[in-house]
């Protein structure tokens, strides 16, 4: 047998191995070898076996033995499980664990303290060496990677700065199409490579001339896997960690920005393709994610990343994947909060995002009490009628609405109505969205007639703008349907519900959920119409 035979390529290395004097010529001979090294399956017409991770229970026994923690069950053991899917059920990683955990007397009794431990230090416990009398294997878990490292270093230089720029994305789903766009032309006179993030990990020349090339190498290696199913890469979770905690601080910064910089360019392309977005949004979280491990809130962030921060901000809006969203939110609101006083404008619309996605997210007495800071913000800033402070006003009346205090709700929503006509006209879109959202309110009062005057109002005037099948005008035509419906004027609400749905199916498709939900409402009502006729009779 021979084991970790993984340098095959480098002759100049001193670990390089000839792999061919050790394959057999003759029957009956049998060896095995292990290698991390792709290259050994070309050496012979043996199909290679691939070594995997450890199914879960099997790694949870290995760590129960190496930890000497016996048969332990219930609450020791479902923790156990955590620690192991933490290490991704890696074999070496789950035996060095375990062996720590052996030889910590603090730790054994109470084996939750240990995984809070390893997330502040993974870099110092993935670097422990085995002791020889517990695992026949010297090394650790981060200085067998190291060694491929420093081959590939010499071999493709590319490779090694991708494998470190994708320790900034989602290790799961590394798919091609991300690193076929163009850099921000804004970025192309910029002194700094990492807002051209094709130039930052290749500065010797056009990444797509040697991407191929470097992806091999890693793949050679065994540091990212091609997945067939998924038409994308992927990379060990332990890997994608040790990508990550092996640079240097000011070099996690660089690599932040510059992962941001792609993602920036990936979604501001504006292709309307759902299942792309949604591969496209764990990225941007495992981004930002690694963006507040580095920055942890100790530094002032750069005015143009905040700014990144929110165009993707707004591009996860669009997918409904709030708790990225607010991730998204909360950083950049916290990084302008220091910038306040060079541009509180800027502050205050972070915040304002901020609301938004709480209010998206259930947490309404949050939402108004942010958004009351920012509102007091704009009216200092900008002024009573300015229409952002009015879009502030608006946003209040809405997180109002949603907590059941309609009174107030209808004041401001009064109170952007009348600042909306008078600043922006009475036909402008921002004005008959105030009065829809009126409308909305009197009719969660009881208030019908004037819900139905601003009904009627609102899809008056967007039937002029933006025009009769527009969305926004369809949701006016629906919402006077359904208050017409609840006065118990079925024979006017019918031919409105039919227009919506109609309608909604030509722009939006027959199964969205607002045309779904539409037609359950038409149903409703053409049923109970037809249970009265029958009765009638």
């Amino acid at each position: 047998m021979y084991d970790n035979a993984d340098s095959l390529d480098d002759e100049s290395d001193p670990y390089f191995v000839d792999l061919r004097c050790y394959l057999p010529d003759t029957p009956g001979v049998e060896i095995i070898i292990t290698t991390r090294s792709q290259t050994a399956t070309g050496m012979t017409e043996l199909a290679a076996i691939e070594v995997g991770k450890l199914a879960a229970a099997e790694a949870v026994d290995m760590f129960m033995r190496c930890s000497k923690l016996g048969d332990a069950a219930g609450a020791v053991r479902e923790e156990t499980a955590l620690i192991v899917a933490e290490l991704d059920h890696l074999a070496l990683a789950v035996t060095l664990a375990g062996a720590y955990v052996a030889a910590t007397p603090r730790i054994r009794p109470n084996i939750a303290e240990h995984l809070p431990e390893y997330r502040r230090r993974r870099k110092a416990l993935l670097g422990r060496k085995a002791k020889q009398q517990i695992h026949a294997y010297g090394e650790s878990v981060l200085s067998t990677w190291e060694t491929s490292y420093a081959t590939i270093a010499k071999q493709c230089p590319v490779a090694v700065r991708l494998l470190s720029f994708f320790a900034f994305l989602d290790p799961e789903d590394i798919f091609l199409e991300l690193f076929r766009h163009e850099a921000d032309p804004s970025t192309a006179k910029s002194a700094r490579a990492e807002e051209d993030w094709g130039r930052f990990v290749s500065p010797e020349g056009p990444l797509e001339d040697v991407l191929d090339e470097a992806l091999e190498a890693l793949s050679t290696y065994s540091l990212i896997q091609w997945k067939e199913e998924q038409g994308a890469f992927s990379m060990h979770k332990l890997v994608h960690a040790w990508g990550f905690d092996r640079l240097e601080a000011e070099e996690q910064g660089r690599y932040s920005q510059s992962s941001l910089a792609l993602l920036a360019v990936v979604t501001r392309d504006g292709q309307p393709d759902p299942t792309r977005n949604s591969r496209i949004t764990p990225h941007i979280s495992s981004s930002v994610a690694r963006l507040r491990e580095w920055h942890n809130g100790s530094m002032e962030v750069p005015r143009r990343t905040l700014d990144t921060m929110r165009l993707l901000g707004d591009f996860v809006s669009s997918t409904g994947q709030y708790q990225t969203e607010y991730e998204l939110r909360a950083f950049e609101e916290a990084g302008r909060a220091r910038l306040k006083g060079q541009d509180e404008a800027g502050w205050l619309c972070s915040l304002s995002n901020l609301t938004g996605v709480l209010r998206y997210q259930g947490e309404y007495e949050a939402a108004e009490e942010m958004n009351r800071r920012a509102l007091d913000g704009y009216e200092k800033v900008l002024g009573k009628e300015h229409p952002k402070t009015l879009t502030s006003v608006s946003n209040l009346a809405g997180v109002l609405r949603y907590q059941g205090k309609y009174e107030a709700a209808e004041t401001m929503n009064r109170r952007a109505l009348e600042g909306r006509g008078k600043v922006l006209g009475k036909e402008h879109p921002d004005t008959l969205t105030s009065v829809s959202n009126l409308a909305g309110v009197l009719r969660y009062q009881g208030k019908y007639e004037a819900a139905e005057a601003m009904n009627r109002r609102a899809l008056e005037g967007r039937e002029k703008v933006p025009g009769k099948e527009h969305p926004h005008t369809l949701t006016s035509v629906y919402c006077l349907a359904y208050l017409l419906h609840q006065k118990d004027d079925f024979t006017a609400a019918s031919p409105l519900y039919e227009r919506a749905h109609s309608g909604y199916g030509r722009r939006l498709g027959l199964s969205h959920p607002t045309t779904m939900q539409c037609l359950d409402h038409m149903n409703s009502l053409q049923d109970w119409m037809s249970s009265v006729r029958t009765s009638s009779h």
